[in-house]
């Protein structure tokens, strides 16, 4: 799609990413350029709330859990 391909574009000259929280399933979408900002492939990154937990700092990761 036209859009997606501008929006992976603006990410990618902005160097921001986006990414999608599936509670229910526990499920996470990052966009390829959230994968750049750590330094991974997109299929390296785990898909689930904690392998993002586990790739953040602890403070950050400490920060997430807060209600």
């Amino acid at each position: 799609m036209k859009s997606e391909r501008r929006l992976a574009e603006a990410q990618r000259i902005a160097h921001l990413g986006n990414w999608e929280w599936d509670i229910i399933a526990g499920d996470l979408h990052f966009s390829d350029e959230v994968c750049e900002i750590f330094g991974l492939l997109p299929d390296e990154f785990g898909k689930t709330y904690e392998a993002f937990l586990a790739s953040v700092h602890p403070m950050t990761a400490n920060r997430c859990n807060r209600p």
